[in-house]
């Protein structure tokens, strides 16, 4: 059996000893957990699966609070479980979008008319139930190989998805639009499968992928037997498009300035990007503030006490999140 745990430190690598209990969350063993994601206001989302055999594994998105109590609100007492012939393979991964719905992944069977083994994905509402408007039912099965466990989801500006992850000693990479449709303009009828990569016993893995303009490349490893043992070698595949690919827009350090950081009254906030809303959050997750934001713009801060907090800034294109000291 596994135990799993949550630990909050901080950025010093020591213990927040307010989280959960003195600053640890037992999920116990009854769950497997291989995916952790947090929202903007610091919610994580814990996604696994629920073995209950060999063949009866079930999918789980678990959601845990800023405080480090499991949130009794999400699904059904704070778990969503896809309990109807499903079986979730063992690895998951996890988006969280803008709007604050889940995007999930994971390999497995979920039958759905001929189709029953290949990459499950779903979509859930914040509250944790199915969102379906998405593949109609919230979940779908999407054959690729037998094998399908996914390794990286991107979100793009228009809102589709990238998902790429391995196949049967090869990679893959699909492109869904908002609904979970295929996009059929991206690879063919949606789907690029490489070759296979390695010999035939030895596995490939696929570690993600990066969009560059006109072409994505596959990242991954594949093995083979050398000398007395089993060797690995890095492997970059490169697909070219006839159209620019839209690609995820971030913010960093170069794009965004905050300043005076600490602060007492005033933060101004100067961005290369054009932000429309910002939000204030304190350190236990709690938003404290928030407002339209112009390209350019000073936020009064003067009534927030002394202290730590995250800001967060988003557009149509893009969010970040940034952190500041009120003095």
């Amino acid at each position: 059996n596994y135990n799993y745990y949550v630990t909050k430190l901080f950025s010093n690598g020591s213990v927040d000893t307010s989280y959960a209990n003195n600053g640890s969350l037992s999920l116990g063993n009854t769950y497997r957990y291989n995916k952790l994601k947090s929202n903007a206001q610091g919610d994580l989302f814990i996604a696994g699966k629920h073995q209950i055999s060999d063949s009866n594994r079930r999918i789980l998105v678990t959601k845990v609070n800023t405080s480090g109590i499991i949130d009794s609100s999400f699904a059904t007492n704070g778990n969503f479980l896809q309990v109807s012939g499903t079986y979730s393979g063992d690895y998951s991964q996890l988006e969280i979008l803008n709007d604050g719905k889940i995007l999930g992944a994971t390999s497995g069977s979920f039958c759905n008319g001929s189709n029953c083994f290949g990459l499950i994905v779903y979509r859930l509402l914040p509250n944790g139930t199915l969102d379906t408007s998405f593949r109609e039912t919230g979940i779908g099965v999407i054959p690729i190989q037998s094998n399908s466990d996914p390794s990286e989801i991107k979100v793009l500006p228009d809102s589709s998805y990238i998902i790429s992850g391995t196949g049967i000693r090869s990679f893959y990479a699909i492109k869904l639009n908002s609904n979970g449709d295929f996009d059929t303009t991206f690879g063919t009828d949606g789907k690029i499968i490489t070759p296979q990569i390695s010999p035939e016993g030895y596995p490939a893995y696929n570690i993600g992928f990066e969009i560059y303009e006109n072409a994505i490349v596959l990242v991954g490893i594949h093995s083979i037997w050398y000398g007395s043992s089993t060797q690995y070698i890095g492997v970059l595949r490169k697909y070219f498009f006839s159209e620019t690919l839209s690609t995820p827009v971030h913010l960093n350090e170069n794009d965004i300035l905050l300043y005076p950081n600490p602060v007492k009254s005033v933060l101004n906030i100067q961005s290369s990007k054009k932000i429309t809303n910002y939000k204030i959050y304190d350190i236990k997750g709690s938003k404290v503030q928030d407002s339209k934001l112009q390209n350019s713009e000073a936020v009064n801060v003067e009534n927030l006490k002394s202290g730590i907090y995250l800001i967060y800034l988003e557009s149509d294109e893009l969010t970040a999140i940034h952190k500041f000291i009120k003095k």
